[in-house]
């Protein structure tokens, strides 16, 4: 049977109305008093009513997330800091896959907000057809858009990928390397076409055939590897092939090893 706030109240010498300020959080209950009912809680194994608590406050202190791919390795490194961010901040995550597909991204989004989240982080898997879905949630509950973008006008935190194929290439070009290739995925979110025009504002300067040595597919090693095999059997390698993920890379170097390419 549940421990009642009732049994903390007794356990602890104080009014049921004291235990729920402490352990709401209310400043003007003294630290003292808080560690008790605290302590006396704990004991107990006491665990507040998270609906009730939620119906009184008006809100479930909870944030929803909607990545297009737990599998990739960049999401759960960014989950992990979200997460301990929120749990500082007293708040807990709610983690949802869209499996790169706008329309179970709307239905994860919709079903979020219809669970009263007290805000949304998304990001968005088609910088087109996710937008309707990411508009009507930035209407219902504050969104923050993260690495990838649907709406220009609502925030976003993510990476500055045009400086991110600056950097790429001129270390490269301080390498000695003087053409490029490139693989990344087809311009359907907007880091896939952020990236792809970084590269080719910056490679075309020193390499004016980079761009018909572009390939875009997916982030998946199995890209990666065919996406190599097509650049060196299109005619001699480029000195350099840039990679827009890290599973395309893995793939990249497959293909280089089973061909004898250092």
């Amino acid at each position: 049977m549940a421990v009642t706030i009732r049994e903390v109240a007794d356990a602890a010498g104080v009014s049921t109305a004291t235990v729920s300020r402490a352990l709401s959080g209310v400043q003007t209950v003294d630290p003292e008093l808080v560690e008790r009912v605290r302590q006396s809680a704990d004991r107990l194994g006491y665990r507040a009513n998270r609906v009730a608590r939620a119906l009184r406050r008006q809100s479930t202190q909870t944030v929803g997330l909607v990545v297009p791919d737990i599998t990739d390795p960049f999401y759960p490194a960014v989950v992990r800091a979200i997460e301990r961010e929120l749990r500082r901040a007293g708040l807990s995550l709610l983690l949802c896959d869209s499996g790169n597909d706008p329309e179970v991204e709307a239905e994860l989004l919709r079903n979020l907000y219809d669970h009263q989240v007290d805000g949304l982080l998304v990001s968005a898997c088609d910088r087109t057809a996710s937008r309707p879905a990411v508009q009507l949630a930035a209407s219902r509950t504050p969104l923050l858009q993260i690495d990838q973008r649907a709406v220009a006008e609502l925030p976003y935190v993510g990476v500055e990928q045009a400086d991110a194929m600056r950097q790429v290439v001129e270390h490269l070009l301080g390498q000695g390397c003087r053409s490029f290739g490139y693989l990344g995925a087809r311009p359907e979110t907007s880091a896939g076409q952020e990236r792809l025009d970084g590269f080719l504002a910056h490679a075309k300067q020193a390499d004016p055939a980079a761009a018909d040595r572009v390939q875009l597919g997916d982030v998946s090693v199995a890209w990666g590897y065919e996406a190599t095999a097509r650049l060196l059997e299109a005619g001699p390698a480029p000195e350099a092939i840039v990679c827009a993920s890290d599973l395309a890379a893995i793939g990249a170097l497959q293909a280089l090893r089973e061909r004898g390419v250092s």
